[in-house]
C-alpha cells in the first residue's frame, strides 16, 4: 500500500475512535468499584485488538511473493514493521487510555512482529551469501541501537539479529576453510585477503 492508501486506511479508525474512548474512559475510572467494569473494558481491548490482527496480513505475504534480495527483504521488513506497529499502537491508543498491564495492546503487537519474524527468520537462515548477511545483520544492529520503542519490535529485531549471526558464523567457517588457513599448506596472498574480509565483517557484526 502506498503512503496515501495507508493515512486513508488509518483516518477512518481515527475519526470514530473519540467517541468510544469517551465510554471506554467512564469504563476504566469505574473498573476499580466492580469486577464487571474491568471485565468489559478488557474484553472491549481484546476485541479491537483481534480485529486488528486480521488487518495487516495481506502486506507480508505480498512481501514473500515479490522474492527480494535478502539486504532489501530486512530493509523492507524492518521499515514496514515499525511503522505499522507505531501506526497500530497510536490507533489502539486513540480508542483506549494506556495503562499497565494491557494484555491486548501487548498481543496486537506481538503477533505483529511474529509475522515479520516468520518472513524474516528463513530468509536468514538459507542465505548462502556471507556478504549479504554481514550487511543484513549491521542494518538490523544499526536499527536496535537507534530504537526507543516497544519491548515486542526489540525482542523481535533482536531474535532477527541473533539468527544472523549465527548463520554468519556458519558461513564464515565455511569460507575460511576453502582459504588454506589449516596449517598444512602455504596460503596465497588472495586467500588471505578473502579471509580477512571475512573475518572483519564478522568482527563488526559481533562487536
Amino acid at each position: 500500500t502506498t503512503s496515501v492508501d495507508t493515512q486513508i486506511f488509518y483516518t477512518s479508525f481515527h475519526m470514530i475512535a473519540p467517541t468510544i474512548k469517551t465510554f471506554m474512559s467512564v469504563l476504566r475510572k469505574q473498573a476499580h468499584l466492580h469486577q464487571q467494569y474491568a471485565a468489559t473494558l478488557d474484553a472491549a481491548e481484546a476485541a479491537l485488538a483481534d480485529l486488528r490482527k486480521r488487518l495487516p496480513s495481506s502486506h507480508w505475504e505480498s512481501l514473500q511473493e515479490m522474492n527480494p534480495d535478502l539486504l532489501e527483504l530486512v530493509r523492507h521488513a524492518i521499515n514496514y514493521l515499525l511503522d505499522t506497529c507505531s501506526r497500530e499502537q497510536r490507533c489502539f491508543e486513540a480508542f483506549f487510555e494506556p495503562r499497565l498491564p494491557q494484555e491486548a495492546l501487548d498481543s496486537l503487537l506481538s503477533d505483529l512482529c511474529g509475522r515479520c519474524s516468520e518472513v524474516l527468520l528463513p530468509a536468514l537462515q538459507r542465505e548462502r551469501s556471507w556478504e549479504l548477511l554481514a550487511n543484513a545483520a549491521e542494518l538490523l544492529k544499526a536499527e536496535l541501537q537507534d530504537f526507543r520503542g516497544a519491548l515486542q519490535v526489540r525482542l523481535a529485531l533482536r531474535h532477527c539479529l541473533a539468527t544472523a549471526q549465527r548463520q554468519l558464523l556458519i558461513l564464515a567457517r565455511q569460507e575460511l576453510s576453502t582459504t588454506g588457513l589449516d596449517g598444512n599448506a602455504s596460503v596465497s596472498s588472495s586467500s588471505l585477503d578473502a579471509a580477512l574480509k571475512v573475518l572483519a565483517a564478522c568482527y563488526r557484526v559481533l562487536e
